[in-house]
């Protein structure tokens, strides 16, 4: 590999056991959850799946957004909030989503960070309260600690931890010269 870009994320995410309960929590007590075998009936579990995701993107900031770029009616930016959690949850799977929770919790690979050999661009966003921005310069103290080549950009943006999607014109320039100047075969 020549190259490494990390963005939105860390070495670790930790939670532990808190975490995998208060992921399952939004869904076991759903209608229909049947101990997790909720296939073949018509159940709750996808409207627990819509509610969920409608409160993440609220936290994220989307419910704002929407309400701005509607000139403020409550009404249109309530139905694309509503349509924007419909489809993920049509794509999502509770079962799946407790499982990549747990998952999660246990990810720790910060005693594998000295053995990245390419030179690392690392990512973070101001707004963002999973991985926030001010996270970075000590993240990076410690990279270089352990031998990684790191550079760090700090994108400022109001998509919270969306933003280095949403605002990917931000940053494309930093990842253009990072990979002209170490991917470039």
């Amino acid at each position: 590999m020549r190259a490494t870009i990390v963005a939105a994320s860390r070495p670790y995410d930790g939670g532990g056991p808190e975490k995998v309960d208060a992921m399952a929590a939004h869904f076991t007590g759903a209608p229909g959850w049947n101990g997790g075998n909720f296939y073949e009936k018509p159940n709750g579990v996808f409207e627990a799946l819509k509610k969920f995701r409608a409160d993440v993107l609220r936290r994220n900031g989307l419910e704002s957004e929407l309400l701005a770029t509607t000139g403020g009616n409550a009404a249109v930016a309530a139905s694309l909030l509503d349509e924007a959690a419909t489809g993920w949850a049509c794509q999502t799977d509770a079962n799946s989503l407790i499982t990549l929770t747990r998952a999660g919790s246990r990810f720790d690979v910060s005693r594998q960070v000295g053995q990245i050999k390419s030179p690392l661009l690392y990512v973070l966003c101001d707004t963002d309260s999973l991985y926030p921005a001010s996270a970075g310069p000590e993240a990076v103290a410690q990279f270089k600690a352990l031998g990684v080549d790191v550079s760090f950009h700090e994108v400022k943006t109001k998509h919270r931890h969306r933003g280095g999607l949403v605002d990917y014109a931000k940053w494309s320039d930093v990842l253009s010269e990072f990979l002209a100047a170490h991917a470039a075969p």
